[in-house]
């Protein structure tokens, strides 16, 4: 989908609830909603993103994070999200929807699979935002 232009971040305080929208991304001002993979109260917001949005791409593991999160189970949080083979193959299952989804926009694709576009609605807009979201964010 490309670099957001913008985060709507939930303030510190508030419950995020597995399964349920908790924040939010704008790209060229369409916005969309981001469920929360885990349940818990916001403990502190990265103020940096207000104006440098790209932060999480550019440096996602130093200071592109975009805000912690305190659950109390942490072990049962985690047993609800994929790891290892498991996420691999979900992984490989979207990239397929994906690449079919832009073979209906583009037509066939090259014979080896090609290399997906970093930006794909950047690129492709044909596919159409909310197309992409409601596929791939579920929102």
């Amino acid at each position: 989908m490309g670099g957001p232009d913008g985060f709507d971040l939930p303030l510190t305080g508030r419950e995020l609830n597995s399964g349920r929208p908790g924040w939010g991304i704008k790209r060229n001002r369409n916005p969309a909603d981001i469920l929360s993979p885990v349940s818990g109260v916001i403990t502190k917001v990265n103020p940096a993103l207000a104006s440098s949005p790209g932060l999480p791409e550019q440096s996602p593991y130093e200071n592109g994070w975009l805000f912690t999160v305190h659950n109390s189970d942490l072990k049962g949080a985690l047993k609800s999200l994929m790891a290892g083979e498991e996420s691999e193959a979900w992984l490989r299952g979207e990239i397929s929807i994906l690449e079919d989804m832009i073979e209906a926009v583009t037509g066939p694709l090259s014979t080896d699979g090609g290399l997906l576009m970093k930006d794909v609605f950047g690129n492709l807009p044909a596919l159409g935002w909310e197309n992409l979201t409601r596929r791939f964010l579920r929102s």
